[in-house]
C-alpha cells in the first residue's frame, strides 16, 4: 500500500528532517527558444492549451486508516504545475471504482482531445498487485487503466501517464558508497501497435513503497520541483531521469526509486512553457532538413580552424566578411574551446544534454556533467582499454580489450550483465529494443538477442574472419566494415547481401542512414556509399593520416584523424561529384596535440577524444 505504516511513520519524524519543503511554491521557468530535435523528431507542442491534465487523487477509503493525508497538497502543486506548463487542469477526488472507470473514458471524449496537443494522466492512491485502489475500496487493474488510452482517437499524440502508488511493501534500504549519474532508436512498423506514443511513470519500482508525509508524496513533489525548474529546456526523458536522480537523494534512511516504461514513445517532447503558438510556430525545424538534397549550403569556404579571436579580427579587418560571430554552425561560426584533461588515452565517447561517457585505454569509463566538466563518475569498468560504449536511457554497455561486453545500470552503474567474446571488442551497437551486434579483432561478427539486460542470448555468428573494426544497423540493414571491406547484411535473414569495396586499407568507422554510409579508413580516406547500389557515390580525400572516426547528419559529414584534426565537409557539395574534395571540406579544427580517436556532434557543438588524453568540447553557440 501507499501509506507509510506507524512504525516507519515514527522514524520519519524522528530524524527531523524535511524530505520535501513544507510549502513548495510552483513557478515554472519560461522557455528562451523552441527545443526540437531534427534526428529523432519532436511531438508537436504548440497549441493553446498545450493539452490536457487530468488529475485523479484517492485520498479517503472505507478503511479510516489508509486515509492518504497530504495528497490533497500534490493535488495543489500539480494543479498549479500543469496550468503553468499550459495545460487546461480537471481534477476528480475520492471517485468509486465504476466513476473511476467513466471518468477515464471521458477523457478519450473530451474535445480538447481534438484540438491539443498532448495528455497527461496523474492517478494517486494506494497500490498493490499492479492494481489502484478507488475510494469504494474496490481496485482497477493498472493495464485496464492504460487500456483507456490505445483508442484510435489519441493515436499519434504523445500520453503521459503517472501512478503515484506502492508496489508492494518492501522498503528499499539503499546501499553505499554510489555516486549517481544516466537515443534511443525506434523501429517503424508496417503495422502500428495499439500502444503508441505513451510514456509510463511510476512513483516506485514493482515491489516496493511509495512515501509520502503531510507536504505531500516524495515522488510527486520532486515531479513539481524538476519540472517547474528545468521544463523550459529540458525533454521529458531527461525529466524524468532528474526525477530519478533527485528522489534517490532524499536526506533519508530509507529511500526510494521511480522507474518508467516506453510504449512507442518515439519522439523528444519539449513542454516550451511561455512560448506562444506563433512563436513556436516560426521558429520549428523545416522538415526539409530531414531530406538531404534540400539542404544547401552555398558558398561556405574551408576556414582552416577559426577560433574566436580569428573570428573576430576577420570581421575588424573586414577580410572574409561573410563570416560574423554572430553565426553559431559548425562549418562558419567560432567557438568556446572546453578540455577535459582524463588522464589516459580517450578511444569511444558518447553524450546527452548533461553528461559525456567516455571509454579510456586504462579500462575506465568516466561520467563527466557536460557543463561543469566535472568528473562525477570513474567506474573501473574493464581490466583492459575501453574501445566501444553505449547508452540510453537505463543501461549503458561498454566493450574492451579484455574481451568482454558489459552491461550496467545507469544512476548505480550496478554491473547487470558481463557477455565474454573471443578476443578484442572493438565495436558494438544496440538499438535498445531486442537486438546488439558486436565485432571482434579475430573477426567474429556476433548479434545477440536482449530478452532484458540480464537475459542475453548469443543468436548467430555472422562471418570469421578478418578484423571487424566498426558496425552500424537499422530495422533493415547491418553494415559492418571487415578489413578493407563494407560488408551489408540483412537485419531480419542474417544473410550477407553485398560486400563493397572500394578502400584500400581498414575501414575504421562507419554510420548507416537514410540509405547512406559514410566510412572512414586507414587509407586517409572517407567514401559515401549508396545502400541500394552497393556503390561508392564519392571518395573525399584531405587528411594527411588515418580516418579513425566518421560522422554525418543531413547537412554535414565530420572526421576524426590520426593527423590531429577535425574536419568538417559539407554533404549536399560531398554528393555532387563535380566539386573538388578540397571544396567539400569546409573547415579544420586543430587544437588537439595527438590523434583524434573518436567525436560526436550535433548542430551547437562537436565533443571529440584523443590520445592527447583529453576530451575537447567545441561550442559553437556560446561564445563568450
Amino acid at each position: 500500500m501507499e501509506y507509510l505504516t506507524s512504525k516507519i511513520d515514527k522514524q520519519l519524524e524522528q530524524t527531523h528532517i524535511n524530505v520535501q519543503p513544507d510549502h513548495l511554491t510552483v513557478k515554472v521557468k519560461p522557455a528562451k527558444e523552441v527545443k526540437q530535435d531534427e534526428e529523432w523528431g519532436t511531438y508537436p507542442m504548440a497549441s493553446t492549451p498545450r493539452g490536457l491534465a487530468v488529475i485523479l487523487n484517492f485520498e479517503n477509503f472505507p478503511d479510516e486508516t489508509l486515509r492518504r493525508d497530504g495528497s490533497n497538497v500534490d493535488v495543489l502543486c500539480l494543479e498549479e504545475l500543469c496550468k503553468q506548463l499550459g495545460f487546461e487542469v480537471e481534477i476528480h477526488r475520492d471517485l468509486y471504482r465504476h466513476t473511476t472507470l467513466m471518468a477515464l473514458d471521458s477523457v478519450i471524449n473530451n474535445p480538447l482531445m481534438k484540438t491539443t496537443d498532448m495528455l497527461m494522466v496523474f492517478i494517486m492512491s494506494h497500490g498493490k498487485d499492479n492494481k489502484i485502489l478507488c475510494s469504494d475500496g474496490l481496485g482497477i487493474h493498472k493495464e485496464d487503466i492504460l487500456c483507456k488510452f490505445t483508442s484510435i482517437e489519441l493515436k499519434g499524440k504523445p500520453k503521459f501517464i503517472v501512478f503515484e502508488a506502492c508496489r508492494g511493501n518492501k522498503i528499499d534500504i539503499g546501499m553505499l558508497n554510489f555516486i549517481m549519474t544516466d537515443q534511443y532508436p525506434h523501429q517503424q512498423n508496417t503495422k502500428d501497435s495499439s500502444w503508441q506514443d505513451m510514456l509510463i511513470a511510476n512513483s516506485s519500482v514493482n515491489g516496493y513503497l511509495s512515501f509520502r508525509n503531510p507536504n505531500g508524496s516524495w515522488f510527486i513533489q520532486t515531479l513539481v520541483k524538476v519540472f517547474m525548474n528545468n521544463a523550459w529546456n529540458k525533454d521529458l526523458f531527461l525529466l524524468l531521469r532528474d526525477i530519478g536522480i533527485e528522489l534517490n537523494e532524499i536526506p533519508h534512511m530509507y529511500k526510494q526509486s521511480m522507474e518508467y516504461s516506453n510504449r512507442n514513445f518515439k519522439k523528444r517532447l519539449y513542454f516550451n512553457p511561455g512560448l506562444s503558438k506563433e512563436n513556436i510556430d516560426k521558429n520549428s525545424i523545416n522538415p526539409g532538413l530531414k531530406n538531404m538534397k534540400n539542404v544547401s549550403n552555398p558558398g561556405l569556404k574551408n576556414m582552416d580552424d577559426v577560433s574566436n579571436n580569428d573570428m573576430m579580427n576577420m570581421e575588424k579587418n573586414n577580410k572574409n566578411p561573410g563570416v560574423t560571430n554572430t553565426d553559431h554552425s559548425l562549418e562558419r561560426g567560432s567557438y568556446k574551446l572546453q578540455k577535459i584533461k582524463t588522464g589516459s588515452t580517450v578511444w569511444c565517447l558518447q553524450y546527452d544534454n548533461d553528461m559525456i561517457v567516455a571509454g579510456l585505454n586504462n579500462g575506465s569509463v568516466h561520467i563527466y556533467n557536460k557543463h561543469t566538466s566535472i568528473l562525477e563518475n570513474n567506474i573501473k569498468a574493464h581490466s583492459n582499454g575501453v574501445y566501444c560504449l553505449q547508452f540510453d536511457k537505463n543501461i549503458s554497455l561498454s566493450g574492451s580489450q579484455d574481451k568482454t561486453v558489459k552491461i550496467w545500470q545507469n544512476y548505480t552503474y550496478k554491473l547487470l550483465n558481463t557477455l565474454k567474446l573471443d578476443s578484442f571488442v572493438l565495436c558494438l551497437k544496440c538499438n535498445f529494443i531486442d537486438m546488439l551486434v558486436t565485432g571482434t579483432l579475430r573477426g567474429q561478427l556476433s548479434v545477440w538477442r536482449m530478452h532484458s539486460p540480464t537475459d542475453i542470448t548469443l543468436t548467430s555468428v555472422l562471418h570469421s574472419g578478418g578484423k571487424y573494426n566498426c558496425v552500424d544497423f537499422d530495422d533493415k540493414h547491418i553494415v559492418n566494415g571487415c578489413d578493407d571491406n563494407i560488408q551489408f547484411w540483412s537485419t531480419k535473414s542474417l544473410e550477407l547481401l553485398k560486400t563493397m569495396t572500394g578502400h584500400t586499407d581498414s575501414v575504421c568507422s562507419l554510420q548507416l542512414k537514410n540509405n547512406l554510409v559514410v566510412s572512414g579508413s586507414v587509407d586517409k580516406s572517407i567514401r559515401i556509399w549508396d545502400i541500394e547500389t552497393g556503390q561508392c557515390i564519392r571518395k573525399l580525400e584531405g587528411h594527411n593520416s588515418y580516418v579513425w572516426y566518421v560522422r554525418f547528419d543531413a547537412r554535414r559529414i565530420v572526421s576524426a584523424s590520426d593527423d590531429k584534426t577535425i574536419k568538417i565537409w559539407d554533404l549536399e557539395a560531398a554528393l555532387d561529384t563535380t566539386i573538388a574534395s578540397d571544396e567539400v571540406c569546409i573547415r579544420t579544427l586543430k587544437k588537439h596535440t595527438d590523434n583524434v580517436n573518436c567525436l560526436q556532434f550535433d548542430d551547437t557543438e562537436i565533443i571529440s577524444g584523443s590520445d592527447d588524453r583529453t576530451i575537447r568540447i567545441w561550442n559553437f553557440q556560446t561564445t563568450q
